[in-house]
């Protein structure tokens, strides 16, 4: 299991590296690397818009800044219904300390950006919305880093990364994601609720 230390409050905590099949991830980024069912991240046709009102307030504020629905696009295997499961998300799964965790593959282009936000967690929320127990997101990078691939939690911009490293922040840090480079960047976002919290 990887190493996760909740009374840690630094910007993001460094988890671990999960080994995957890494032949069979990559056929499966091969064959999603063209799919063109994009999600209008924050601007409109959300699917988080049916999840909870607020994200449309949220999405609203960010027009205001000349976000839109072209600078703003990405693809996840949660856009989808029913989601798109692949065979090695049990295997992420199994090493987090997660329960009802939901798996998202998520592909970022270049000239894609996601701005500054905290995570609202509205699908899960939805789900389960008795579950009081803390939510949070683990994120795993799918390719080693490549020039122009951005992540910025809080003042921190993360180094660069290796394919299979995880990391976590605490619910409503904020942070930002980019793809500035010449190629697609893949991350896979993991939510649920924290095993063992009160």
């Amino acid at each position: 299991m990887i190493n996760f230390n909740i009374k840690d409050k630094k910007n993001y905590q460094y988890c671990g590296n999960i080994n995957l099949p890494w032949d069979k991830v990559e056929k499966d980024l091969e064959l999603y690397k063209e799919e063109q069912s994009m999600n209008w991240s924050i601007i409109e046709n959300s699917v988080q818009h049916t999840y909870n009102d607020d994200s449309k307030k949220v999405q609203d504020e960010y027009k205001k800044y000349g976000y839109t629905k072209h600078n703003t696009k990405s693809w996840k295997t949660t856009n989808f219904e029913p989601k798109i499961t692949l065979s090695w998300e049990k295997l992420i799964l199994e090493e987090l300390p997660l329960d009802n965790g939901i798996v998202a593959l998520h592909r970022q282009d270049p000239g894609q950006v996601l701005p500054w936000h905290f995570d609202r967690f509205y699908m899960l929320k939805r789900l389960y919305p008795n579950d009081k127990r803390p939510i949070y997101r683990f994120l795993m990078f799918m390719e080693d880093w490549k020039i122009g691939h951005i992540l910025e939690v809080e003042n921190t911009i993360l180094p660069t990364w290796k394919k299979g490293d995880v990391i976590v922040w605490h619910p409503g840090t904020l942070h930002l994601s980019a793809n500035v480079g010449l190629e697609k960047k893949w991350t896979c976002n993991i939510t649920g609720f924290l095993k063992d919290s009160e």
